[in-house]
């Protein structure tokens, strides 16, 4: 049994007397069952994430979403390694949701994640594997979909990092109804006033409203807000290759109407440290101020991969034989897929746990639906006074 405490977020044998080793063949056992599924092992962390944003009670639940390379170089028995840059840049890709509580960004639950491998795409929502789709931003379509799907109670805002400032995507999730934030790029685009301009220039004619302050490697820094209407009417550029190998010509669109967010961090001598232009469709009852913070509540998932890494779990050296079975393809080297390592989204708000969401999985195990081993999230809760990220 692991006896390091807090420090280790990583997997614990069950207290039971028994030998670690016994454990980690019951669950080799368990995942080499052909009638366990990917689908079947996520339905107690579906449950635990609705508990856990039932508990929340807010208005919005911001669903963070992100892709991580796993690096597999060192794995040759893995025969669905996915070529990635070059030809020693192999492994898989982990595609997350990660939904966080939009009123003081706790992480709430791992609702959905996807593995893309050479062979396909294995997704927690789905027994079989899938094709792989044509980018990861229709992948992420498709899984935004699924959550939308599965009617949390709150409304989700879609949070998502700077690979998301695609004009075409954002007009298919305005579409379809659904709340996005994004980073976009300075040399966007977009028609502010009478014109058409640079998002970077649209910031520099904003005016600003301080509304809080940091620390920045122990100075303190301010933070500065400014939002304005803009309509995005640029066409889109899709990256898919034709049958002619060439790059698909721009799709025009309809006029997208959005909100740009502008937030910039400043130090005691006036200098500018950081600056993130963000884009959204969240209504204007939600003030400019919390969608920044809202987008600050993203790195949430940057967290999250790495305690799967590091901190414990270790994930790119898990060392695995040949696949056995469909489930071991997606499973046992991942452990977001299934409930049995599956992260607990354990965190606290101030020193409040969240047992709910604990008891979940502790009560599966109980039951013997699944070995499932609680885990503890070290360093999940959020500060508002931490050092600034830089684009």
């Amino acid at each position: 049994m692991n006896c390091t405490g807090p420090l280790a977020a990583g997997v614990k044998a069950v207290p039971d007397g028994k030998k670690a080793a016994s454990h980690a063949q019951a669950m080799w056992r368990f995942l080499a069952n052909p009638r366990v599924t990917p689908e079947g092992l996520s339905v107690p962390l579906l449950a635990a994430t609705r508990e856990a944003v039932t508990a929340d009670g807010g208005e919005y639940v911001l669903a963070v979403a992100d892709w991580s390379r796993v690096n597999d170089g060192g794995h040759a028995s893995k025969r669905d390694r996915l070529q990635m840059t070059h030809a020693t840049d192999v492994g898989d890709e982990l595609q997350s949701s990660l939904l966080v509580s939009a009123e003081d960004g706790a992480p709430l639950g791992v609702p959905v994640q996807d593995l893309v491998t050479a062979q396909g795409v294995w997704s927690s929502c789905a027994d079989t594997i899938s094709p792989k789709v044509s980018s990861p931003l229709d992948e992420l379509s498709e899984r935004m979909s699924w959550l939308e799907q599965q009617k949390f109670g709150p409304r989700l805002v879609h949070v998502i990092d700077r690979e998301a400032d695609s004009v075409g995507h954002l007009r298919r999730w305005t579409r379809d109804g659904q709340l996005w934030l994004v980073r976009a790029k300075g040399n966007s685009t977009v028609r502010y006033g009478n014109g058409s301009m640079r998002i970077d220039a649209v910031a520099k004619q904003l005016g600003y409203t301080r509304e809080r302050q940091v620390l920045c490697q122990g100075r303190p820094i301010q933070h500065w807000i400014a939002s304005a209407p803009v309509v995005l009417t640029r066409p889109a550029k899709p990256k898919k290759i034709g049958a002619d190998g060439r790059r698909q010509r721009p799709v025009p669109g309809e006029p997208l109407k959005a909100r740009l967010v502008v937030s910039r961090l400043y130090d005691e001598a006036g200098h500018l440290v950081a600056e993130w232009f963000l884009l959204t469709s969240v209504p204007e009852t939600v003030s400019a101020a919390r969608v920044a913070l809202w987008y600050d509540f993203r790195w949430q998932i940057e967290s999250f991969f790495k305690l799967l890494k590091q901190a414990g779990h270790q994930l790119e050296q898990w060392g695995t034989g040949e696949r056995g079975s469909p489930i071991q393809a997606s499973a046992d080297r991942h452990p977001g897929l299934y409930p049995g390592v599956a992260p607990l989204c354990a965190a606290d708000r101030g020193g409040t746990s969240r047992p709910a969401v604990s008891r979940a999985l502790v009560r599966q195990a109980d039951e013997g639906i699944s070995p499932c081993y609680p885990l503890r999230l070290v360093g999940w809760r959020f500060h508002t006074v931490r050092h600034p990220r830089f684009p």
